[in-house]
């Protein structure tokens, strides 16, 4: 109290519903340092946003297990940028375009077996970047099937993670 009532009261007066799940994550921290209004070390999303692509953002706090410490830095964000890029050049090159109709099925089960084992997102994204890998070498050997496949994957896990550019969260970014 009462920093969760606040969250309801923001949410609900900005005309959104709740979460329906709540949960505490580790800190982030700069410097080794917690990251705090308080101590005056905190960052403003917006003025991160203005250096890093909001989707660079969002798969660097989504990469580490929520219970895991984030330490905060640019050259952080500069590796995210990158991933990102290696996710988006696979896009491009496999053809993707439009949002997706999400299928349960097109999630590789050792995705859902690490997103089912209390959000273990260091082994969701190990399968995101296999499907990556593994689309990349089909489309250098001219599988179209493989590739397909991979593709497939790719788009369903990023919409779980809501790291898919095609959504419309991310039309104008």
């Amino acid at each position: 109290f009462p920093h969760h009532e606040n969250e309801l009261a923001q949410s609900r007066a900005a005309g959104y519903s709740f979460a329906k799940y709540w949960m505490h994550n580790a800190f982030v921290t700069m410097a080794g340092e917690k990251m705090s209004k308080s101590l005056g070390n905190g960052t403003i999303v917006t003025e991160v946003t203005r250096h890093f692509p909001a989707r660079a953002v969002r798969l660097y706090l989504a990469q580490p297990h929520y219970r895991s410490t984030i330490e905060y830095s640019p050259d952080s964000l500069t590796e995210a940028t990158a991933q990102l890029e290696r996710l988006d050049s696979f896009l491009k090159r496999a053809g993707a375009n439009g949002p997706i109709t999400f299928d349960v099925a097109d999630l590789p089960e050792s995705f859902r077996a690490a997103m089912d084992d209390d959000l273990a997102t260091p082994a969701a994204f190990a399968a995101v970047f296999g499907a990556v890998r593994e689309g990349n070498t089909a489309l250098d050997h001219k599988d179209q099937a493989g590739a397909g496949k991979a593709l497939r994957e790719l788009r369903a896990m990023l919409h779980v993670l809501g790291l898919d550019p095609f959504d419309p969260e991310w039309a104008d970014q």
